[in-house]
């Protein structure tokens, strides 16, 4: 829908410019013709208001309202003027479109009020500027206090790192197999278990477990079991992190009467001393303890065992290699070290971990369950048969070691020695 154009008003209001002052008679006509002049341009904005259909209600009364509070400014300011001016003597007196010029400077018109004004606000603007000085000042020092301490904490920042920062080198294969076991060994520690069997044949591994749950109930928070994990022969091994917790497993398990409980012994962990001259084997564990005082400082009763376990041929023959069983602080703190003082020289310490091996082939690196061997392996004299039916282990002749035979290499007393240590 299209609206129409209306036809614009002709009429038009001329405003007319300022005219000097001539005479009252000429003043008071040209007031009159100004309000009427006034008057007029009211009505005329209001007439084209109204005519105009595109404009909103709301806009339209704000305008009209506006212009009606114009022309009653206009008509205040008239009066005012007319008031003023009956009122003084002449000239400009109060007229509040022509105010008083401000005084000269070096005349004898001052107004007190405003140099009072003048100098209280030249005071308060004084004090302001004192008081933010103080403030800053204040500020200042509290970053260049904050500023030192950051200074000393990034300088014992940087000492640190210092110290603890290495220089980045190609390591070789010779360099990374001399260094050994690593300065810094993983926190490991033994736990104290206890074997669990049941006397009825007929339950399985898993049966056993959900009888242990039932009695145990670590639930209430009374114990705290490390592990729990199946074996062979349908037992169950229930490790714990000390000595206390083990026995109140072990007193609440002994409660069940379907359950056989046993004892667990931890095996003592293995050092093979490198190189040791055969003169010094003789008497191998007093010279170990005397001679590395350090290694056994602070520890008392079991914590200072050391026993010799055997001995490896070395590659010269002056020198053998000493297998010893010690106590667990005593081969963190020599593996630690690397090496130990022997005799008249000093030896490298190593880790005698036993293997992974193979119970069918007898082999290294492998378990049995992934073995690729049909048939068992003697441990005694490498035959297609097992121990129990070997002959030569009940003759008592010497043992055979399979993994030399394959590579031609005659150990005869070394297998013997660990045979015996195995039986």
């Amino acid at each position: 829908m299209f609206h129409t154009p209306q036809r614009r008003v002709s009429d038009t209001v001329t405003i007319s410019p300022p005219v000097k002052n001539t005479n009252k008679a000429a003043r008071k006509s040209m007031e009159n013709s100004r309000l009427a002049e006034g008057r007029a341009c009211l009505l005329k904005a209001k007439t084209h208001l109204r005519e105009s259909r595109n404009l909103k209600t709301e806009i339209r009364d704000g305008v009209t309202a506006a212009l009606e509070r114009l022309y009653q400014i206009i008509k205040e300011m008239e009066s005012e003027l007319i008031t003023a001016k009956a009122g003084s003597s002449g000239g400009r007196g109060r007229d509040p479109i022509h105010p008083p010029s401000p005084p000269k400077v070096g005349s004898n018109v001052v107004d007190e009020a405003v140099v009072r004004n003048l100098e209280h606000n030249k005071i308060l603007i004084e004090e302001g500027m004192r008081d933010s000085r103080k403030e800053m000042i204040t500020r200042m020092e509290e970053m260049k206090e904050s500023m030192r301490e950051n200074e000393s904490k990034m300088e014992r920042l940087s000492s640190l790192l210092e110290g603890n920062m290495t220089v980045a080198k190609t390591a070789s294969y010779a360099g990374v197999v001399s260094k050994g076991v690593s300065e810094k060994l993983p926190e490991t520690r033994a736990l104290h278990s206890v074997m669990v069997s049941c006397k009825d044949e007929k339950e399985t591994g898993d049966e056993v477990l959900e009888k242990i749950r039932k009695t145990v109930d670590a639930k209430d928070c009374w114990v705290k079991v490390e592990r729990a994990r199946k074996v062979k022969n349908r037992k169950v091994v229930v490790g714990c992190a000390n000595e206390e917790e083990r026995n109140k497993v072990k007193e609440r398990l002994s409660k069940n009467e379907g359950l056989v409980v046993e004892e667990v012994r931890n095996k003592s962990p293995l050092l093979i001393f490198k190189d040791v001259m055969k003169c010094d084997t003789v008497d191998f564990t007093t010279a170990f303890q005397n001679q590395n005082a350090h290694i056994f400082e602070g520890l008392k009763g079991e914590e200072r065992k050391v026993e010799m376990a055997y001995m490896k041929k070395a590659r010269k023959h002056l020198q053998n290699h000493v297998v010893a069983r010690v106590s667990p602080q005593v081969w963190k703190r020599c593996m630690n070290e690397g090496h130990a003082h022997i005799g008249l020289g000093r030896v490298r310490v190593m880790d005698q971990s036993p293997l992974v091996q193979c119970s069918r082939c007898l082999d290294y690196g492998h378990t049995r369950r992934v073995c690729k061997e049909e048939k068992d392996r003697c441990s005694h004299c490498a035959g297609p048969h097992m121990r129990t039916e070997c002959d030569k282990w009940l003759r008592e002749e010497a043992p055979t070691c399979i993994n030399c035979t394959k590579v031609a290499y005659s150990c005869v007393a070394d297998t013997a020695r660990l045979a015996r240590q195995s039986s």
